[in-house]
């Protein structure tokens, strides 16, 4: 590659269509026991007058059990678990909804993207067939980035989802994102529902207003705790008042195409009839590609010590962290693959880069490490573009389960 640039080993495989499971494969349902009630505040206290209209979904739950939908389990379903029916389609397979979409081919399915972030999400979900009627990014950088790369075809809408009125897309397909993580993660002292930047809330209200066929929300892997059981009951309570039969899963992108580990938990909810016809993607056949390098002497030996699975990338925030490879721990991680994790450099080794040095990646590297294609760029200056490119959703990830959800969508 010009300028000595580090490349991936070939383009993250292409995820294949979803597989369903042998009857017999998923484990039993697993219920937790809710011991206290605790209060779901969609508006986080900060909607204004105008806004209360769509904020009815206020609620206090009591419930005592909640069937929780952790690696691959049955779904939960509403309506007392009542048993399957043979439900009709309402909806001819593959059709846009007329109230959300004008024209587009008959394959095409509708998407409302929020906290898209730079778009990684965004972009594997366009990849497995889903049209953006709008995506939804508060930070000015990240939208900068969606307009870069699809300015023309996405609806790119720079406002806080607390403003946005989820009827403007009534019956959409899809709504997905990324809701903010540190309520929920290490690094964020995990405060949960106490975290003003807890939009899960938000999230639900949107869902409970456009009425989506399905739900995609993905978050770290921290909101599968056990001090976080009775939060996810509670989403899980609302999803199945609305209609969704509901599961958790922990998702890893080495699995789907991701040289990295980075673990995410995933949310999925769908509406019947399509419920009953959702699988997870099964895992990639083959390993995912490691990292190679070019144009630098020592790049023949330095790619067979970095032929495996990298650290999980982190971005940070803008309260802390800065364009680094993460912390004390990842970055040990990361000096036996042969790169120094301390910081992110602006340009590729050259020629007179010694050999036995430890390199550090740049921006475009870890961008391929998650699974962007060189095509997508990032807009801002160093760290803010770092922080877009480590904050995403890895876009293999995304497409192989936006293939799953399409493969539901269009079952019937």
């Amino acid at each position: 590659m010009p300028g000595g640039e580090l490349s991936l080993d070939g383009a993250p495989p292409s995820p294949g269509p979803a597989k369903s499971p042998p009857s017999d494969s998923s484990p039993p349902r697993q219920r937790q026991s809710l011991r206290h009630t605790t209060t779901l505040r969609p508006d986080n206290g900060k909607v204004s007058a105008t806004r209360q209209l769509s904020a009815t979904t206020t609620t206090t739950l009591r419930h005592t059990t909640a069937a929780l939908r952790d690696n691959g389990g049955s779904p939960r379903r509403h309506g007392g678990g009542e048993k399957w029916r043979d439900w009709r389609c309402a909806v001819p397979a593959g059709r846009i909804w007329p109230e959300a979409n004008d024209g587009g081919s008959l394959a095409e399915l509708s998407c409302l993207e929020v906290c898209a972030g730079a778009g990684g999400q965004s972009l594997g979900l366009e990849q497995a067939g889903f049209r953006h009627e709008a995506a939804l990014e508060l930070d000015p950088s990240a939208c900068a980035t969606l307009r870069a790369n699809r300015g023309s075809d996405w609806k790119i809408v720079e406002d806080d989802i607390r403003n946005l009125d989820g009827r403007a897309f009534a019956n959409i397909d899809l709504i997905s994102g990324g809701v903010p993580c540190p309520p929920f993660s290490i690094a964020g002292k995990q405060l949960g529902s106490d975290d003003d930047r807890d939009l899960f809330p938000q999230a639900l209200r949107l869902i409970g207003e456009a009425s989506p066929r399905a739900a995609l929300l993905e978050n770290v892997r921290g909101l599968a705790a056990a001090r976080f059981a009775s939060y996810r009951g509670q989403v899980l309570e609302r999803l199945d008042q609305l209609g969704y039969v509901t599961w958790w899963n922990l998702v890893h992108a080495s699995e789907h195409g991701v040289p990295q580990l980075r673990p995410r938990f995933v949310l999925v909810a769908i509406k019947e009839p399509w419920a009953h016809q959702f699988r997870w993607p099964t895992p990639a056949p083959h390993p995912p590609p490691s990292v190679g390098a070019r144009g630098w002497p020592g790049a023949d030996r330095w790619r067979q010590r970095a032929a495996g699975i990298a650290p999980t990338i982190v971005g940070g925030s803008k309260k802390h962290g800065g364009p680094d490879l993460g912390p004390t721990r990842a970055r040990a991680a990361w000096k036996l693959l042969g790169v120094d994790g301390l910081g992110i450099a602006n340009e590729p080794p050259g020629p007179d880069f010694p050999l036995n040095q430890l390199l550090k990646l740049t921006s475009r590297m870890v961008a391929r490490i998650q699974g962007f294609p060189d095509s997508w760029v990032f807009s801002g200056k160093k760290t803010a573009a770092y922080r877009q490119i480590g904050n995403a959703f890895p876009p293999p990830v995304a497409a192989a389960l936006g293939e799953s959800i399409r493969a539901a969508l269009q079952s019937c």
